[in-house]
């Protein structure tokens, strides 16, 4: 994904990110994704870290959510920032 981002043909509608991912981690793949794409809609998903956090990130994401225990809850989040 991080190296096909600025190669893609289609702009995705939606990049959704945990925030601890081992080699990099959920803000760097916002900042790679909006390098490529400004205007993405991104939701970061921690269970890590929180909101305060989030808000000290070189790029913030649109959405946070301290921890998507269900796939209803990931469905709402989603669907929420597309509307938006």
């Amino acid at each position: 994904m991080l190296q096909g981002a600025g190669e893609a043909r289609n702009k995705p509608d939606l990049v959704i990110t945990d925030f601890a991912m081992g080699s990099v981690n959920g803000f760097e793949v916002i900042e790679r994704c909006k390098k490529a794409h400004p205007t993405l809609k991104t939701l970061l998903v921690s269970g890590t870290v929180d909101e305060n956090f989030s808000r000290l990130a070189p790029v913030n994401p649109i959405a946070f959510s301290p921890n998507l225990s269900s796939r209803a809850s990931c469905w709402n989040s989603s669907k929420t920032l597309l509307a938006a």
